[in-house]
């Protein structure tokens, strides 16, 4: 018989889940700081949707350099050098703390697709943990789910991919593509001890069963973060399927860039799917942020 645990009470759950409300207005009167989610919306927006041709990968310079100002504010550098055609923004989280970030300048045109970078300054490096979101738009909501992650978990840093999956030919589909930015900012900062949680959401259409959230470690062996995760998600009434070399192998990221990074430098990944229901605004998006906050808050 499985244990069952206390409710999971949080104090998140009194906050306003309005977070996925929040608009692109930015206090323009004030000249107060924008919103994270506000500049993950306006990023996207500009960047290449479903299908663009508009997609391209910045050169490995750029990319490296986008990578080394990341690590240096977590390191603790005050205004480290950012590549041309990028910005270093101040901007706060859902929960009113300041972060930077550091993204393609949009401001110009049409953007390329860089991705979207945000940094607790001073956190650490390697970060202790990593929120990633490498198919927004196309995985509907995971770029709001991610948002709501990095400031819930108090992530170090939370790495946003620039377009959706399928631009560029698929070229954009960062989670396979190892010579895209977000790719490159994940090695840079991505080091022994960290913990990256990478979002994805997937069609139950396509997926037939009875799963709501699918964990995976990337390997045929579930860690044991990805083993307590599911113990809590399942204590707490979500319908679960954990990827052991066998079930749910459509869904385990067994070929995922990141995760192969992960392994090579000692640290844990770990691949969560989410069903619709899951990812869109509301009370059981908000108890799924808490349990996951649960387990992954030391």
């Amino acid at each position: 018989m499985r244990r069952t645990r206390p409710g999971i009470v949080s104090p998140r759950a009194l906050r306003s889940s309005a977070v996925g409300a929040v608009t692109l207005l930015v206090l323009i009167g004030c000249g107060g700081p924008v919103e994270l989610h506000a500049t993950i919306e306006q990023v996207l927006d500009a960047g290449p949707g479903r299908g663009s041709s508009a997609y391209r990968a910045p050169g490995v310079l750029v990319s490296h350099e986008l990578g080394g100002a990341v690590l240096a504010h977590l390191t603790g550098v005050e205004d480290p050098p950012v590549p041309d055609g990028a910005r270093d923004l101040e901007v706060l989280d859902a929960e009113g703390r300041e972060v930077r970030v550091l993204t393609e300048d949009v401001d110009q045109g049409t953007a390329q697709g860089w991705g979207l970078y945000a940094v607790r300054e001073g956190a650490g490096a390697p970060p202790h943990l990593v929120v990633e979101v490498p198919h927004p738009r196309a995985d509907l909501w995971t770029e709001d789910v991610g948002a709501e992650l990095f400031a819930s978990l108090d992530a170090a840093a939370l790495l946003v991919a620039g377009a959706h999956r399928t631009a560029g030919g698929n070229a954009a589909d960062v989670a396979h593509q190892p010579t895209s930015a977000f790719a490159t900012v994940d090695r840079a900062v991505v080091g022994p001890g960290t913990v990256v949680l990478q979002v994805h959401g997937f069609d139950e259409s396509r997926h037939p069963g009875s799963a709501q959230v699918v964990l995976s470690s990337a390997e045929s062996m579930p860690g044991t973060l990805v083993q307590e995760l599911d113990d809590a998600l399942e204590d707490a009434g979500f319908e679960t399927c954990v990827y052991d070399g066998e079930q749910c192998h459509a869904l385990a990221g067994m070929t995922n860039v990141e995760a192969a990074h992960a392994r090579s430098v000692g640290a844990t990944f770990i691949h969560l799917e989410l069903a619709e229901d899951l990812r869109r605004s509301g009370p059981v998006r908000q108890r799924l942020v808490d349990v996951l906050a649960h387990v992954l808050v030391d």
